[in-house]
């Protein structure tokens, strides 16, 4: 029992996170592979520890080139839909696969873990904003939960009377995909913006 929490929690927290899928899959396939040293027999007959040992190695190596490197398994199921969308920006993360489809100008879909999670442009999110804001007399400091696509962030920075602005976003997987793109990147070098990384329930 615990060798299996263990494992789950290793396997989630640091091996996906930090090596990727493709270099996890690796370690466990060639942990697999491993075994093969333990077979002493095959059809009845005995085999010598350095046939082991050479079966293993090749195994290994062949594992070694063939083997999807650290991005490419995702970029081959994440492909783009239909011949208008442009780029696919892919990034993983502790917090799972954050994927955005480019599509026209400043057009995007955004999905996390295959669901999709906002997308630009983002029109209901700058009405709600600025209604929102229309009951405050003087918001000069302002709070948002969840940056998302940056459509909130956005249109409330257009307004003047902001001084400054706390966003807090849980996902620092989807921050990290965002700033591949510049759109992203003006947003979130707004000097009057404060990005942080955490649960906005603290």
């Amino acid at each position: 029992i615990l060798g299996n929490i263990l494992g789950g929690v290793v396997t989630g927290f640091f091996l996906l996170a930090k090596l990727g899928t493709e270099h996890t899959l690796f370690i466990f396939s060639s942990i697999g592979i491993l075994f093969a040293l333990l077979v002493g027999k095959f059809k009845g007959k005995a085999l010598p520890l350095y046939s082991r040992i050479s079966f293993v190695a090749i195994i290994v190596i062949l594992n070694l080139i063939f083997f999807p490197k650290k991005g490419q398994l995702y970029q081959l199921i994440h492909f783009s839909p239909n011949k208008e969308f442009r780029n696919v920006h892919l990034e993983e993360g502790i917090e799972g696969v954050v994927v955005m489809y480019e599509h026209g100008k400043n057009q995007l879909d955004n999905y996390i873990n295959g669901l999709p999670h906002g997308g630009r442009p983002g029109y209901h999110f700058f009405h709600k904003s600025l209604e929102g804001v229309s009951f405050v007399r003087n918001a000069e400091k302002v709070l948002v939960i969840g940056f998302g696509t940056g459509s909130t962030v956005e249109a409330l920075m257009k307004l003047d009377e902001v001084k400054s602005m706390t966003a807090v976003e849980l996902n620092g997987t989807l921050i990290r995909n965002l700033k591949k793109m510049e759109i992203f990147r003006n947003i979130l070098n707004e000097p009057r913006l404060n990005l942080i990384i955490d649960d906005g329930r603290r």
